[in-house]
């Protein structure tokens, strides 16, 4: 006789790794390449410092890590709904061995010069922007919806976690031998994230259409329409942008300004990331009974004053003392904008609305380190953090006045049926066309242009360019509707998998207002053979 286990709770923060082992071995590689980019980090920071290097140089080497994402992170996204994402995150931390490798050898030879350790920074800050989608667009494919927020503050952990193990890794290291150690260290690491990938399973939703271009353009014109979506990436850069300037400048207040050594900066980092770790363990009974938005609006405050007050701080013990509550806070925010990211994207596009996200995150925090350095190298470190933390008030307003959307899961509705038509191979990836014409009353026609506002919006969400809305000449009662998808493909998947309740909600209401569509016609572009000067 079987036995049936109950599924695991959803509510507890452990259940994402009792459901599913694929997201186990990939949070163990996940852990470990984090951990490679602390114990990296740390032996970089101390480097440039003891070669007494300025302080926008050492804040320059957070923007050499996060500075890849505002370049490459759109397209990686696009790469990550086109091509296997399990292939991607094994592709992307060998390419990190590889930096890992060059890092080393060139440290021990005594060829590491401060230019050349950015370069190959940014090269691993390539690797993670790459890498970043693919991970996150995998995480709802190997996790059920429900599990996604305890997934989320597990990642939390398992990133600040890394935060500690890295930094105290990496300090040691550079005490018993030389940053050398630590970098052939941080090798390792991202080795174990690729073998990690290599032997689990990890299922994709591909796109039927593989053109690079046309799905770029397709996610943005998703992300462009999609408004809850587009405020959580306005909010997350603002953040990160603010919110950036510790991570940019603790290494000055530590090592610089109160004259603290390798090994202490590793703690100090870990006091940082040992309280984000407690903090969302301790947190996480509050983050299920409050709703995301007013969860933000509490924690936004206590960072705030957090950052404001580590630029007054003259005594180590102070130092430690605040460092917890503040890598707290700064976690605690960043979980809910990430689980918020993944939830309000549908799986068609979500690794494209994910690099948006990871644009937004890790390219704040890139031009923000470059923003508090000037204003620190002119004025002091003192007024850096100060402006900083007052920075972030404006982002609590938007909260406050209730424009952050609340997490939701976006389904796939089924309600959109093309019927059969029969379409020749060779013209799949033609650029169709689709005309809708609806017949509407006076009485309804300016209730009717009301909706198409929003229908408009959700054609252009579902992948649609060049949208339009006409009115018959002849008869003023007729409207019709146009627009073009990239290829056949794509409008297929409008019908199939594209489609949220919300879309559906909004062609129902249509459709409650003037009836079906009279007359739905689709149409294929076909090539029109030049011919001499007349043609060109």
């Amino acid at each position: 006789m079987t036995t049936l286990h109950p599924a695991p709770d959803p509510g507890r923060l452990l259940s994402p790794l009792r459901v599913s082992r694929a997201y186990r071995n990939l949070m163990v590689g996940q852990f470990a390449s984090q951990t490679a980019i602390w114990v990296m980090t740390i032996a970089a920071q101390v480097l440039l410092v003891r070669r007494g290097e300025s302080t926008l140089t050492i804040a320059l080497l957070q923007s050499a890590v996060t500075l890849p994402f505002l370049i490459f992170t759109i397209p990686s996204g696009v790469l990550a709904d086109l091509v296997s994402r399990r292939t991607v995150l094994i592709v992307t931390n060998i390419g990190a061995v590889c930096v890992g490798i060059a890092l080393t050898v060139t440290c021990a030879v005594d060829q590491l010069s401060a230019g050349l350790l950015l370069a190959l920074t940014a090269l691993l800050g390539l690797a993670w922007a790459v890498n970043a989608p693919s991970f996150a667009a995998a995480v709802p494919d190997i996790v059920a919806p429900q599990y996604l927020p305890s997934a989320g503050m597990l990642s939390s952990i398992t990133f600040n976690a890394a935060r500690v193990v890295g930094p105290a890794i990496g300090g040691f290291a550079i005490a018993l031998l030389s940053p050398t150690l630590a970098f052939g260290l941080s090798t390792l690491g991202f080795l174990a994230f690729a073998i990690s990938a290599m032997i689990s399973h990890v299922p994709s939703q591909l796109s039927a259409s593989r053109r690079f271009i046309p799905a770029l353009r397709t996610g943005f014109r998703h992300v462009a329409n999609a408004r809850a979506f587009r405020t959580t990436v306005f909010v997350t850069a603002a953040w990160f942008g603010c919110g950036g300037a510790l991570f940019a400048l603790l290494p000055v207040v530590a090592l610089r300004e109160l004259g603290l050594g390798a090994g202490e900066y590793g703690w100090v980092m870990a006091a940082l990331g040992g309280g984000a770790v407690v903090g969302t363990i301790v947190l996480a009974p509050v983050r299920r009974r409050v709703p995301g938005n007013q969860y933000v609006m509490l924690i936004m405050p206590v960072f705030a004053v957090c950052l404001i007050a580590i630029g007054f701080i003259h005594h180590p013990v102070v130092l430690y003392l605040i460092l917890p509550i503040t890598g707290a806070a700064w976690t605690a925010v960043g979980a809910v904008l990430l689980a918020q990211s993944q939830m309000l994207l549908p799986a068609w596009v979500r690794a494209r609305g994910l690099a948006y996200y990871f644009m937004a995150s890790q390219g704040g925090m890139a031009v923000g380190a470059v923003l508090w350095g000037v204003v620190a190298d002119r004025f002091s470190l003192t007024v850096a953090l100060l402006v900083a933390g007052l920075a972030i008030l404006p982002i609590w307003l938007v909260g406050l006045l209730g424009r952050l959307p609340e997490v939701t899961v976006i389904g796939v509705a089924t309600g959109w049926p093309i019927g059969e038509i029969d379409i020749p191979d060779a013209h799949l990836e033609r650029r169709a066309h689709v005309t809708v014409v609806w017949q509407v009353s006076d009485e309804a026609r300016e209730e009717f242009l009301g909706a198409m506002r929003e229908l408009r919006r959700s054609r252009r969400r579902t992948g649609a360019r060049g949208w339009v809305l006409t009115n018959d000449v002849e008869d003023g009662n007729i409207f019709v509707e146009r627009w073009e998808v990239d290829s056949w493909h794509d409008h297929l998947e409008q019908h199939e998998i594209r489609q949220s309740p919300e879309d559906t909600e909004i062609s129902d209401r249509v459709k409650g207002i003037v009836g079906p569509p009279i007359a739905i016609r689709h149409y294929f572009e076909v090539d029109v053979p030049a011919r001499g000067v007349d043609d060109l």
